[in-house]
Formats: C-alpha cells, sequence, structure tokens
C-alpha cells in the first residue's frame, strides 16, 4: 500500500505541474507551492496551496473572474486501483493578487495560507466584541472562512475583504476591503486590525486607499459603513475618512440595530 500510496502521489505531483505547464504558456502566473516544495515556476500572482481535505483535487482561479475549474488529478495521472481518496490532500491554486500599495501597506487578496492569521484576527475580543462570534474555532474554519466569504466574493463581484500586510516587514496585521450585503443597498467598507497596530494610521492608510480603488476602478460613486453602537473608534474613523452618519439599521429581523454611515466617492 505505501508503494502504491508513494506512486500515485508521485503521479499526481507530475500531474499537476505538466498542468501548471500549460498555465504558465497561457499566462504569466507564479506558483508557490506550500507543502512540497518552495520552487515552481518563479511567475507572481498565484499561491498553491494543499490542503488536507481527503482528495486530490486541483482548481484553477481565473484571477477573480470565474468560478474555479476543477481537474482530478489522482483519478488522471494514476490507474483506479490505486487512487484511495483516504490518503491524499487536496489541492487548490488561487490568484493572490495585490489590489493595493501605499507608502507602509500591501492589500491583497486573502488565500487558505492566511488561514492562521484569520483564526487569530477572528477570536480576538475587539472582533467579537464590534462585529461578532464567526464560529471560527479552529485554523480549518478559518480556511473555510476565507473561501466561503472573501474568495467567494472575489469571484462572484470582483471585490471583497483584503488583508493587509506592512510592506516593509511582510507582516499580516488586518483587513480592509469591499463588501455586498444583501441588506444593504450600497456597497460597504469594512475593516479590522490586531490591536498591536491600532493607533500607528494603518486603518486609516488601507481604508483611504481601498476607497479610491472603489472609486476609480470599480466605479462606484458612493460607500456605506456600519458600525455597532458603542464602537466608537470605529465611529471616529469614519468620520475621518469623510463619512457622515445617516441612520440606524438591522441587517436582519433578529440582529440589533447598528449604525449606518455614508460617503461619497
Amino acid at each position: 500500500m505505501a508503494i502504491h500510496k508513494e506512486r500515485a502521489t508521485r503521479c499526481a505531483i507530475e500531474g499537476i505541474h505538466a498542468y501548471l505547464d500549460i498555465l504558465r504558456l497561457l499566462k504569466p502566473v507564479p506558483i508557490y507551492d506550500s507543502r512540497f516544495t518552495k520552487s515552481t515556476h518563479p511567475l507572481p500572482q498565484v499561491v498553491l496551496t494543499i490542503l488536507p481535505i481527503h482528495d486530490w483535487r486541483l482548481f484553477h482561479w481565473d484571477r477573480g473572474r470565474t468560478r474555479p475549474h476543477l481537474i482530478d488529478a489522482a483519478r488522471s495521472a494514476s490507474s483506479p486501483s490505486i487512487y484511495d481518496s483516504r490518503f491524499y490532500p487536496a489541492v487548490y491554486c488561487f490568484h493572490t493578487l495585490k489590489v493595493l500599495e501605499t507608502d507602509r501597506l500591501i492589500v491583497r487578496q486573502l488565500s487558505p495560507e492566511d488561514a492562521e492569521f484569520i483564526f487569530k484576527l477572528l477570536n480576538e475580543p475587539s472582533w467579537l466584541r464590534f462585529i461578532g462570534d464567526k464560529g471560527v474555532r479552529t485554523i480549518a474554519d478559518a480556511r473555510a472562512y476565507i473561501l466561503n466569504g472573501p474568495v467567494e466574493m472575489y469571484s462572484r463581484l470582483g471585490f471583497g475583504l483584503y488583508l493587509v500586510e506592512l510592506k516593509d516587514e511582510g507582516l499580516s496585521i488586518g483587513m480592509c476591503g469591499l463588501i455586498k450585503r444583501d441588506a444593504l443597498e450600497d456597497v460597504d467598507l469594512g475593516f479590522a486590525f490586531l490591536p498591536e497596530y491600532w493607533s500607528s494610521g494603518y486603518a486609516y492608510e488601507a481604508a483611504s486607499a481601498v476607497m479610491a480603488y472603489g472609486g476609480s476602478a470599480l466605479g462606484l460613486k458612493r460607500i456605506v459603513a456600519i458600525t455597532s453602537v458603542d464602537n466608537d473608534s470605529s465611529a471616529r474613523l469614519l468620520k475621518k475618512l469623510g463619512f457622515r452618519f445617516e441612520e440606524m439599521v438591522k441587517l436582519s429581523n433578529e440582529s440589533e440595530e447598528i449604525k449606518l454611515f455614508g460617503a461619497g466617492l
């Protein structure tokens, strides 16, 4: 069985790299292999992420404009007699595009590689108090949050919540981006940062850039933002960004009232 497992794994990896060779010919996309090596095709904007979810599947994400399409690498690269889905992880290929760059920050799309950071951020007391409990209890939950939230929105709408990194250090410090909620007519600005990076102007720097991007790249004429009633620090930041309080709203019949701010772009 060990020999069959090794053979199937080798065949699957060979098939994946052959597919990536084809991708390289079609468009310039760099690959980063998070489990086997750090040495695949050195072309920018793609992350090859390997997740242990008991199946070999290769998804190619077409720069956020289409839903992923699937290639079953293990089944095509090896005979059915040596394929056993219990033994093999899943392979995802994501474009993690850099969306914006400021003096101190990089704003880029999220990928499952960011699960540890998202796990930490979403379990911060400040997140739980002012934004709410998203039920992220494990790293696997954090990956699911990324895939079903930001990544799905990139695919469907072309924008979403982005990761914010310090440019020089490469450290992840927060999220900032644009969200389209069913309960709100307009796209809204969302942001959250680890407490150790508060009071340094990072949130204002990222949010200002995201707002400008929404107007210039996405053609938005108006943007809104929501805060809990007691989130005074976020309300102050929104006012600094040019937002004005408009009204109290509820995102659902069961939810509490929150503040709605609006700004023209």
